[in-house]
Parts: C-alpha cells; structure tokens; sequence
C-alpha cells in the first residue's frame, strides 16, 4: 500500500536561514543566537550548538527552529554530511538558523517525524550525496534537487508507527 513520490509532494515549504555575524560564546538572556551546522547532526537537534548574534546583526535572523519542523544541512565541506537532517520537538524562539541550513515543513497527512527517519536512512542518504555539487572543499545541495527525489511513503498511520517505534528505539540507545 506504499506510494512512491517526489518529495516536492510531501514537502510544504523550505525556509533558508541567514549566517548573521556573531561571537563564538553562547547566548545571554534577551540575545539571540545563530545555529552552527553542528546542530543538525544524524541523531539529535543540539540547541547549544550556537554562537551570539551581534546586536547590530539581530535584525537580520529571521527563521527559527519550530517544533514539529525538521532541519536538514544544505551544504559542507564534507559530502557525507551534506543533508543530514534533525526532528525539531520545539520552538527555539531565540535562536535561528544559518544559511546553511534549511527548515522543512511537510504537507498535511505526512508524519515529520516519519519524514526525518525516512531522509536519515542510508538509501536516501547515498542519493541526498548523489545530488550535491560543487568542489571537494564545499558540497552543496539545491531545493530543486532536493525536491526531485523520489521516496516510497507509507499511509500516514503507518508512518506514525514507524515514527514511533523509531523513537522508542532512540530513547532506548540515549539511555545505554
């Protein structure tokens, strides 16, 4: 009963974040902070992987971590990494993403956290890689590549079990 879809069909929205200038220290009541790339890692969102945004810098962040959103690496300097992606479970008002990293939001009727396990498995991974460009010291991946591939999806009931089975596994591998 699986379907096979691009992923523009399960994808409602991208937003780009924005590297403002900041200091390497964490963030202060009332600052903000801007996201390293190493906040989206294979297992987990790390929120306190983030430098402080200068106060003149403060306008320019605009897209923040939301929960039930997902981010995905758009670009390193190591292929491998490039779109790796993290469930988000909250918002994180007070911190925003870089240019080097996107916000998902999937389409009604599709489970996120279905989604990121689905992207984080090493089949779509080898094809995430197989669409970045660019020179060996910067790997990128475009919207338009990212959108354009394909995935078998599961009905949205069977997505939530697979989620959370998934999680239940996690939990247990975050507790050893």
């Amino acid at each position: 009963s699986w379907k096979v879809a691009q992923l523009r069909d399960l994808i409602r929205e991208i937003n780009a974040g924005y590297s403002a200038k900041s200091r390497d220290r964490t963030i202060q009541d009332g600052e903000k902070g801007v996201l390293k790339v190493s906040a989206a890692t294979q297992e987990t969102f790390q929120r306190k992987e983030h430098k402080a945004v200068l106060p003149e810098a403060e306008d320019d962040v605009k897209t923040y971590p939301r929960a039930g959103d997902w981010s995905m690496r758009r670009s390193n300097g190591t292929e491998s990494r490039v779109g790796a992606c993290v469930y988000v479970e909250q918002d994180y008002p007070r911190l925003y993403l870089p240019d080097t990293l996107w916000q998902i939001r999937v389409e009604d009727g599709v489970s996120a956290r279905w989604f990121n396990y689905a992207l984080a498995s090493e089949r779509m991974r080898a094809k995430i890689r197989g669409e970045a460009y660019g020179t060996s010291g910067m790997k990128k991946l475009s919207m338009r590549r990212l959108r354009g591939l394909r995935i078998g999806v599961p009905p949205v009931e069977e997505q939530r079990q697979i989620a959370e089975i998934l999680g239940v596994c996690d939990h247990l591998i975050e507790q050893v």
